[in-house]
C-alpha cells in the first residue's frame, strides 16, 4: 500500500510539471509569459539552444535601415513596386479612356448594345465563378465520403472548372 501511495505522488507531481509549460512563448506579440524560468518543470522550445539569440534583442526596422546596403536594398525595392503599381494604374486609366472615347462617338443604340454585352459578359464570369465553386464543393464531399484528404480537390477541380469557363 506504501508504494501505491508514493506511486500516486509521483503521478501528481508529474501531472502539476505539465501545468507550468510556457504556451506564452508561442504566442503572438511581446509581453510576460505567464510563467517563470526557475519554476520546476517549465520547458521552452529552445531546449538549450544558442543564449545568444535570446539574450540580444531583434533589431528594429529602423536600426536595420541605418545600414547603408540595406537602405539601398529598401529604396530598390519599393521603387520597383512603385513602378508597377504606377504601371498598373496607367493602364487602367488609359483602358477607362478609351472606353469613354469609344462610348463618346456611339450613338444611343450602339452604347445600348455595348453596355448589353458588357453586362452580359460580366454575367457569364460570375456564372463562371459560382460553378467552380459548386464544383469545389461537390468534389470535397465526395473526397470526404470516400475518406480522402479535402485538400486534394484544390488541384482537381480547378481543372474542369477551367474546361467549363
Amino acid at each position: 500500500m506504501g508504494n501505491e501511495r508514493s506511486g500516486r505522488r509521483k503521478d501528481r507531481n508529474m501531472n502539476n510539471r505539465r501545468i507550468f509549460i510556457g504556451l506564452q512563448h508561442f504566442a503572438e506579440g511581446e509581453g510576460d509569459g505567464g510563467t517563470s524560468a526557475n519554476v520546476p518543470g517549465n520547458q521552452t522550445a529552445d531546449n538549450g539552444g544558442d543564449a545568444q539569440d535570446n539574450a540580444s534583442p531583434k533589431p528594429t526596422f529602423d536600426d536595420m535601415l541605418k545600414d547603408k546596403d540595406m537602405q539601398s536594398e529598401f529604396d530598390k525595392r519599393v521603387s520597383k513596386a512603385l513602378e508597377t503599381a504606377k504601371t498598373k494604374w496607367q493602364k487602367d486609366a488609359d483602358e477607362k479612356l478609351s472606353e469613354a472615347k469609344k462610348l463618346e462617338k456611339m450613338n444611343a443604340e450602339q452604347k445600348a448594345e455595348y453596355q448589353r454585352k458588357q453586362t452580359e459578359e460580366k454575367l457569364a464570369k460570375r456564372e463562371a465563378e459560382v460553378t467552380r465553386r459548386e464544383l469545389m464543393a461537390e468534389a470535397k464531399v465526395q473526397l470526404a465520403d470516400k475518406g480522402l484528404p479535402v485538400g486534394l480537390a484544390d488541384g482537381t477541380t480547378s481543372a474542369v472548372g477551367d474546361e467549363l469557363a
